[in-house]
């Protein structure tokens, strides 16, 4: 029924991320029929590079989500260092 799924290789990963930047999300067709990544992206899809650059946003998101969170809790915790004062042992 459906296709089986494959790694991405770091060849394939430099390709597209290459073609991207070439030609912007979204140009899918173009990155795979330009010579310059043909051979390196010859068994993915228009499919595969949408669900690739998809996941790939998410996982940034998700970076940048913990990032952010991250830092809001440290900006609370030197707040409160200034109410409660962190007694060490000496």
């Amino acid at each position: 029924m459906y296709a089986q799924r494959r790694k991405w290789s770091a060849e394939e990963e430099e390709a597209f991320l290459a073609g991207v930047r070439k030609y912007g999300p979204g140009k899918w067709s173009y990155i795979i029929n330009d010579p310059e990544f043909r051979a390196q992206l010859s068994t993915r899809s228009n499919i595969d590079l949408k669900d690739k650059w998809r996941n790939m946003m998410i996982k940034e998101e998700s970076k940048t989500l913990v990032n952010q969170i991250g830092a809001m809790n440290l900006a609370c915790a030197e707040g409160l260092s200034d109410i409660f004062p962190i007694i060490s042992n000496q």
